[in-house]
Parts: C-alpha cells; sequence; structure tokens
C-alpha cells in the first residue's frame, strides 16, 4: 500500500507540474473508476494512513494538500469506494491573500486533509469543471 501511495503522489504532483489542471483531474477520474466489489472500512483508514505518511516521508517533493487529496481519491476509487468527494475550497487568511485547501470527504465526514480550519474555506460547487 506504501509504495502505490508514494508512486500517485509522485505521479500526481508531477502532473500538476506539466498538465492542466483540469485534463488532470479528467484523467484520474477515468483512472480511479469504481471497482466492482464491497469496499473494506479498515482498507480506506489504510489507504489514507498510507498517503499521509509518504507525503511526510517524501516531504522533498512538497505534497501538500492538493497531491494527497488527488492521489488518496484515486486509490480510494479503484478500489471501489464510493461517496469519497474531493473538495477544494478557497478563503482569505489573515493577510487579506487568497488560501487554498484540498481535503476528501465522505458522508460529510473529513478523511484527509483536516489540518486546517474547514469551516473558513469556501469549497467549490460540486462538478465544476477547472480548464
Amino acid at each position: 500500500m506504501y509504495w502505490s501511495a508514494a508512486l500517485w503522489l509522485v505521479g500526481v504532483k508531477v502532473g500538476l507540474a506539466l498538465i492542466p489542471f483540469g485534463r488532470l483531474a479528467g484523467g484520474l477520474e477515468r483512472l480511479g473508476e469504481p471497482a466492482g466489489r464491497v469496499p473494506d472500512p479498515q482498507e480506506l483508514r489504510a489507504i489514507i494512513r498510507a498517503v499521509e505518511r509518504m507525503s511526510r516521508w517524501l516531504s522533498c517533493w512538497r505534497l501538500h494538500c492538493l497531491p494527497q487529496a488527488l492521489a488518496a481519491h484515486t486509490l480510494l476509487r479503484r478500489r471501489g469506494f464510493r461517496g469519497v468527494e474531493l473538495k477544494i475550497g478557497v478563503c482569505k487568511d489573515p493577510l487579506n491573500t487568497l488560501a487554498a485547501h484540498a481535503w476528501l470527504e465522505c458522508g460529510g465526514q473529513v478523511l484527509l486533509g483536516d489540518g486546517r480550519d474547514l469551516k473558513l474555506f469556501t469549497p467549490f460547487p460540486a462538478g465544476i469543471r477547472f480548464k
């Protein structure tokens, strides 16, 4: 699980540098088609833990919230987890500059990316397409 998480994290990070976000997100969505099996909640926790740990271990790659959320979302969908939502939100920070954050939710519960006060962020509407 850890090697898979590391490969997806680095792949997503490279993709974000080379490919427009909309194209990358669409490609990841197609790659992450849900499998036809019942997912295990312990597997969900293991995937999230692997992504979080590998992003810390590979800290020189600066794998912050967006690569983590995209990689984990793809890994979860590939293993049959439906209903996991990728959220991207924005807010103004105390210096009045725009700040952004990405996280994963399922059933209103945050799975990944809860390191900030999420109430401050206004998420983009579901289904929005980034070009």
